[in-house]
């Protein structure tokens, strides 16, 4: 966040950028590296928490976030831009989009792991089952 807020607010670092398409791909950049860093910090968090609802409210705020601190550029010495502040959510929502791609993949494929577990959990309790012997008799008990 410290480095958003000097990156924003402070000198202006590369000279004559302007507002072309390399600005505006900072910026993506910039507010996609800071989401993914926010959703990184808050996992533990977000594991208890069964939906998205709380993520995408975080995402929410690091888009106003971006939206205020263009608004601050413009009180201070540098130029804000309402399509810096596009550019700002832009990429705050695809890396939540990937994010939750990510997160469905990954919930599936441990979902599955699981259920294949517990399969052959069931069929090896099972085929123990077979070999059990009467402890009267000393043969093994029919299945």
């Amino acid at each position: 966040m410290a480095a958003v807020l000097f990156l924003t607010l402070g000198p202006d670092l590369i000279p004559g950028l302007g507002a072309g398409l390399v600005d505006r791909t900072a910026h993506g950049a910039a507010y996609a590296a800071f989401t993914l860093a926010v959703l990184l910090s808050l996992q533990p968090v977000l594991r208890r928490r069964p939906g998205t609802g709380f993520a995408f409210g975080m995402v929410g705020l690091v888009c106003a976030f971006g939206g205020v601190m263009e608004v601050l550029q413009g009180m201070s010495h540098r130029d804000g831009d309402v399509w810096d502040a596009v550019a700002n959510s832009i990429g705050a929502v695809s890396v939540f989009l990937f994010w939750l791609g990510l997160r469905a993949y990954f919930e599936r494929r441990f979902r599955r792991s699981r259920d294949r577990l517990a399969v052959q959990t069931s069929a090896a309790a099972l085929t123990d089952l077979s070999s059990v012997t009467s402890p009267a008799t000393g043969r093994p008990t029919p299945t």
